[in-house]
């Protein structure tokens, strides 16, 4: 029996937070499914994602565009409630009892919770990508570090102005660290150093698209433990750019992480040459058919190339 299930449909009282959708739901193999307007919109079950009735719905209903703030009930099979104007959600599942299930906790980035879980024992960081952070706010960055445990985490954020107000953000949510452009005003990054060591975290000077000089400026004065990164975007990469031709003299005495379409053999070859540098892997470990695979794959061949 899903823990999930036990505690929301077995203790009289229980009433979560949030929005949440009340419905029908089966203990071991539940087929849900979400309508709008009577069209199903999304299905899947219980056994199909190996995950317990909450996350089931909390992912179906980020799917069908579901978010905070919105207020959905349903009953049993087959009735519907307003959503907003001229549309109704359905929720028709299989299955006995009845389950309020929070909305917003595991909508948040349903995808990067899973690979977080799966990732984080064999990374010694885990980063919460901008992209993600644009769409659903530093509630994901939370939904990240609840589900990376011990493993650190590295908010994304590519922070050009606001500094006190986007890093104090990342470190309430319980990141680590932060990032900052380093095309940002001098005072920008200034700041993001100061909130990073006032929370006891961590900057990370972020030098996509940032020219030597200005790279040579910034190492010049900033303190040693800012760490910078070598990183090429991914529309650069598009056009036949790549990470390594970034690195030099400048990488010595500093603490350096390289990012940008880095793979297996990138990152062999780059920790040979550069034993204390950080690499920064994305797509090779989340967009492969097991992430956490793919992360203990990455990590036994750093330290492979270290021997």
């Amino acid at each position: 029996m899903d823990p999930l299930w036990t505690e929301a449909g077995s203790r009289s009282g229980f009433t979560p937070r949030g929005p949440w959708i009340e419905t029908d739901v089966a203990v071991d193999d539940a087929r849900i499914s979400l309508r709008l307007d009577d069209v199903e919109v999304a299905s899947a079950s219980t056994a199909d994602l190996a995950r317990g009735p909450f996350e089931v719905v909390a992912y179906l209903s980020e799917l069908v565009g579901l978010r905070p703030g919105d207020v959905v009930r349903t009953g049993a099979p087959g009735t519907t409630a307003p959503l907003r104007p001229g549309v109704s959600v359905t929720a028709e599942v299989a299955g006995i009892g009845a389950l309020r299930c929070p909305v917003v906790r595991s909508a948040h980035a349903w995808e990067a919770v899973r690979t977080t879980r799966d990732v984080a024992p064999h990374a010694d960081w885990v980063e919460v990508g901008t992209s993600l952070i644009k769409r659903y706010g530093t509630a994901s960055v939370s939904e990240v570090v609840a589900a990376a445990g011990t493993t650190p985490v590295l908010a994304d954020l590519k922070t050009a102005d606001d500094a006190a107000t986007e890093s104090g953000m990342a470190f309430t949510a319980g990141a680590r660290g932060a990032t900052v452009l380093a095309l940002a005003a001098d005072a920008t990054i200034d700041r993001c150093v100061e909130v990073a060591t006032e929370a006891g975290g961590e900057t990370v000077l972020d030098l996509v698209e940032t020219g030597p000089l200005r790279r040579d400026a910034l190492l010049a004065r900033l303190p040693a433990d800012v760490v910078v990164t070598a990183h090429v975007g991914k529309d650069a990469q598009a056009g036949g750019a790549g990470v390594e031709a970034a690195l030099g003299p400048w990488t010595r005495g500093r603490s350096v992480a390289v990012a940008g379409g880095l793979g297996l053999a990138e990152v062999v070859r780059l920790r040979a040459a550069h034993p204390d540098l950080r690499v920064i892997v994305g797509s090779a470990i989340t967009s492969a058919p097991a992430p956490g695979r793919a992360a203990a794959t990455l990590s036994e061949a750093i330290r492979g190339a270290q021997r």
